[in-house]
């Protein structure tokens, strides 16, 4: 017997999405400034990839969190951070006491904890330089603004460019909000949340390239209606498109916040804000963007 598919989100919407995107435009300029001014108030809980220092992944299960951090009180290392994870290891962030003898400080260290409680079981150490840490911030900014110069020639040839500067706008607006949600959720900021940073650019700009493609289609279809009608009209018609990307795309970022243990909780939870704050972008930012160009020929010739 014949079945119909199941319908989830319902088609040839009307909502009047541009309506809203003054307010929109309001809430997103006050996210902005209010992540810019916490990014030097505030700052970042940055992580051992770009402070330098060590993180010790040990497995005992004699060792409480107060006496790991009263042993290494004494042993000279304040202000270390000490946790368990999921499985009950005891997982601890420190920085050596010396920024040149990182390997053989960090041996002296192991062989005294080994020491002092038993039945311990060194199941990783990773350290960075402080050298190696200021390196990484700049790679990883360079490959930020990349990506976004990328994006904007790439949106540009395919399509025009008032469209680049929409969509530029657009990810500079996840970007910062993505630094915000770091800053205020206290999770570590490493190498992850740049992986995190750019994989958003890409699910971003992908979005906006949707709508996009849907609003040149009707700019050459309705000739007669206004550049907001038209737009209005892309919006609906992909949004059955963006609402279930996005919603089969969040399922996976709440198995990795839940399943991905502590190294990539902190990523899936950004991809998870990420993601869903680039949806919104897309709809209410980057493509009520072009309205700004209603008299523009660019616009109406494509």
């Amino acid at each position: 017997m014949f079945k119909l598919p199941i319908i989830l989100i319902k088609q040839n919407t009307k909502i009047n999405f541009l309506k809203q995107r003054y307010i929109a435009y309001l809430i997103s300029a006050v996210i902005t400034i209010v992540t810019l001014i916490c990014i030097f108030t505030k700052g970042f809980n940055l992580g051992i990839d770009f402070t330098g220092g060590v993180i010790m992944e040990i497995g005992s299960s004699s060792i409480t969190t107060n006496n790991m951090r009263s042993f290494l009180s004494q042993a000279g290392y304040h202000g270390a951070v000490i946790q368990h994870d999921e499985k009950n290891n005891l997982i601890v962030r420190l920085q050596p006491k010396h920024n040149n003898l990182y390997a053989s400080e960090i041996e002296v260290l192991k062989n005294s904890i080994a020491t002092e409680f038993t039945g311990v079981e060194f199941r990783k150490i990773d350290y960075v330089g402080p050298k190696i840490g200021d390196e990484l911030i700049n790679k990883g900014i360079i490959a930020v603004v990349l990506a976004l110069i990328a994006m904007m020639i790439y949106v540009a040839i395919r399509f025009n460019w008032v469209f680049g500067i929409g969509v530029v706008i657009a990810l500079v607006h996840d970007i910062i909000a993505t630094l915000g949600f770091y800053i205020f959720s206290r999770f570590e900021f490493d190498l992850t949340s740049i992986a995190a940073i750019l994989t958003i650019i890409g699910y971003s700009v992908n979005d906006s390239v949707v709508i996009y493609d849907r609003t040149r289609e009707n700019l050459r279809k309705h000739a007669k209606k206004s550049t907001a009608e038209l737009i209005n009209l892309s919006i609906n018609e992909t949004l059955s498109r963006t609402i279930m990307t996005a919603a089969t795309t969040l399922l996976v970022c709440i198995a990795l916040v839940l399943f991905g243990g502590p190294a990539l909780k902190g990523f899936g939870a950004a991809l998870f804000f990420g993601i869903a704050f680039g949806t919104y972008s897309s709809i209410y930012i980057s493509a009520p963007l072009l309205t700004l160009f209603y008299e523009s020929k660019e616009v109406r010739s494509l």
